[in-house]
């Protein structure tokens, strides 16, 4: 009668303890799962949540915040993996601005409308952010912009990823594009055949904007 007693009590230890593994391997595998959609929902928070920034602080960014990014940045796909990309990293305050005027200068020349954007002596295309990325794309890829469009966007949600403020600028590209800025191109050492695609500035955010209405009929399904 004994030995029958131990035996129930032990095959009820034994289902407690499955049942209670079981428990455990249950709970482990919602708290991965969990963990999982977390990490998915913060990518898509970081887009929804990304805005350009056009006021930075003085501070630099840090050298590895800057690495991160711009690692991010060259492990964005490209056809073929040709990885038709160059990119600068200027932080001299003072090549900045020089490059800065240079490109207000010819804007204004260009369209004499512009000179009233540009009244203000302290204006900038740059909005004085401590680093400017300069991307440049290889022509003879016939999908050497997309790929580097690719690529800015990559660094555009690392900063954000990071708190920090980015905002690609376009509008210095004719300039540094043509003759008068040969002296400034010939300074970034590119490749040849390489032209400029876009500049993006990076630094600690000044300003916190609202997100700018997004039109959904931009996209169609076609089923």
């Amino acid at each position: 009668m004994k030995n029958c007693f131990y035996l129930l009590i032990l095959f009820v230890f034994t289902m407690v303890s499955c049942n209670s593994n079981k428990t455990e391997a249950v709970e482990e595998n919602s708290k991965c799962e969990q963990q999982c959609s977390e990490q998915k929902n913060q990518v898509v928070e970081c887009i929804m949540s990304r805005r350009s920034i056009r006021a930075y602080k003085s501070e630099q960014i840090k050298d590895e915040e800057l690495q991160t990014i711009l690692e991010c940045g060259i492990n964005a796909p490209s056809a073929r993996n040709s990885q038709p990309w160059e990119v600068r990293v200027i932080r001299d305050k003072e090549a900045i601005d020089n490059l800065n005027k240079e490109v207000i200068a010819d804007m204004i020349e260009k369209r004499p409308e512009a000179k009233e954007r540009f009244a203000d002596e302290d204006a900038s295309v740059f909005f004085h952010a401590p680093t400017l990325l300069v991307v440049a794309y290889d022509t003879t890829q016939y999908w050497g912009q997309s790929d580097c469009g690719m690529l800015v966007q990559n660094i555009l949600l690392a900063a954000e990823s990071m708190n920090i403020g980015s905002c690609a600028v376009g509008c210095c590209r004719d300039y540094i594009n043509s003759p008068k800025a040969a002296d400034f191109v010939n300074s970034l050492n590119l490749p040849e055949n390489y032209v400029v695609y876009l500049t993006v500035t990076l630094g600690y955010k000044d300003e916190n904007p609202d997100a700018k209405p997004r039109d959904d009929k931009k996209v169609a399904y076609m089923e």
